[in-house]
């Protein structure tokens, strides 16, 4: 992560709060896997990049939390933060950013809608498009 909302890969910096919006989280549970996608919503920036997908395999810890009804629903899509939480934090709210995290912590991504998520997997990835 280069931010708590940017995304880093073969040197392209993709801010995924203000050029991206979530357009699904999908959890496989016979896979034991979770699949989050953002489909480029502001003009590229010499990229082309149009499509992220974030990769999470053999999942340990997934906790979500659902949406905040005060919240309008086109919030749901714009991510608000992404960071580390330590395994025996309960808290969505929160988190730590990467370089205090460490392998034993959990990753915490939020969307501004209230829809956040706590996941530990031995596996992730990073799709660019």
């Amino acid at each position: 992560m280069a931010s708590m909302v940017e995304v880093v890969h073969d040197g392209n910096i993709y801010d995924l709060h203000n050029d991206f919006d979530a357009i699904s989280i999908t959890h496989d549970i016979s896979a034991n896997s979770l699949e989050l996608v953002w489909h480029r919503s502001a003009i590229p920036n010499g990229s082309g990049c149009e499509y992220i997908r974030l990769q999470f395999f053999k999942l340990s810890v997934l906790s979500i939390r659902g949406v905040d009804s005060e919240t309008p629903r086109r919030e749901d899509a714009r991510l608000s933060f992404m960071g580390y939480a330590r395994p025996e934090d309960e808290q969505l709210n929160g988190f730590l950013p990467e370089e205090l995290g460490d392998a034993t912590c959990h990753m915490i991504i939020a969307f501004e809608g209230g829809i956040a998520l706590k996941i530990f997997a031995s596996e992730a990835r990073l799709i660019i498009k």
